[in-house]
């Protein structure tokens, strides 16, 4: 994977770093480097980016899939009565966000409690292609042209930013929206709707 970051234990209201890549996988992270905070008071607060972070291999008799989970199925799985559950699917160590689903998802979280933990939990998973950089929109934009060219109507733009960040990482995209299933008519976009 590329461009991931984990938050600091450090700062205020963020408890310890889970580990979710613990054993599961060989991580190869070389260079970390702090990001400062544009908007924080202290400058000693901030992500702690890691760079050149990849997946080298799954461990023995291990599943080489690593999914990146997509906002639709994450509302299923808020739902008090979900037709999928994420353990059901994979193991916590094979599950990855970006940011564009981390916005997407708590963006729809009304209550503040629920937003709280929602935040904590999207924010304690790894996110790969962060910061978002201009290649990616760039690709993401090829890719909705290469759709509508094709035929297909893409219902959103951010779908589209969501499956560049998957294929640049060799992920499989976890999702119930039809976005996926037509994106992958005309790139090498891999996904998996657990719900069909």
């Amino acid at each position: 994977m590329r461009n991931c970051w984990r938050r600091r234990s450090d700062f205020p209201g963020n408890g310890p770093i889970p580990e979710p890549l613990n054993g599961r996988w060989k991580i190869l992270c070389a260079g970390s480097r702090r990001v400062e905070s544009s908007n924080s008071p202290d400058p000693g607060r901030g992500k702690e980016a890691l760079q050149k972070c990849a997946v080298i291999a799954p461990t023995e008799n291990q599943s080489a899939t690593v999914l990146l989970v997509d906002t639709s199925v994450w509302i299923e799985i808020f739902r008090k009565a979900p037709q999928v559950r994420l353990d059901d699917v994979a193991e916590l160590e094979e599950i990855v966000t970006c940011l564009p689903v981390v916005q997407e998802v708590l963006q729809g979280i009304r209550d503040e409690r629920s937003f709280r933990t929602a935040r904590e939990a999207m924010l304690a998973m790894p996110v790969v292609e962060s910061p978002l950089s201009q290649p990616v929109f760039e690709e993401a934009v090829s890719l909705y042209r290469a759709a509508r060219r094709a035929g297909l109507t893409i219902r959103s733009g951010v779908d589209c930013l969501i499956a560049v960040c998957a294929m640049r990482n060799g992920l499989t995209v976890l999702h119930h929206d039809r976005d996926f299933s037509l994106l992958e008519r005309v790139s090498p976009l891999t996904s998996l709707d657990p719900l069909q």
